[in-house]
């Protein structure tokens, strides 16, 4: 995640995202993690809860494209501290989200 490009959007718009989907994640564990961390983080950043409410709703059975798109959401975190966070805890977080998704990237 150190090296990625930030985005200005916190959803894709090119995915869709299905409950019926062919691409079954072979790690729901990591996927839940994610979730649950972005969940603390949308308190203090209102510009996620929708994407980390929609992605929520996928926790009992996620897919490779869901997962993309949770993996899309710490790329958009990264813009310029001034346009996405306002406080030292909201970096922590963000640190610690790009650390577990540090090896993950497939």
């Amino acid at each position: 995640m150190v090296g990625a490009k930030d985005i200005s959007t916190p959803l894709s718009i090119s995915h869709s995202l299905q409950l019926q989907d062919d691409t079954a994640l072979t790690d729901c564990s990591q996927f839940r993690r994610i979730i649950g961390s972005l969940q603390y983080l949308s308190f203090t950043c209102p510009d996620i809860c929708f994407v980390v409410n929609k992605l929520s709703q996928f926790m009992h059975k996620p897919s490779q494209n869901h997962w993309t798109a949770t993996k899309h959401l710490p790329r958009y975190l990264k813009r310029p501290f001034s346009m996405a966070f306002k406080s030292q805890k909201l970096v922590l977080l963000l640190l610690i989200l790009s650390l577990m998704l540090t090896g993950l990237e497939t």
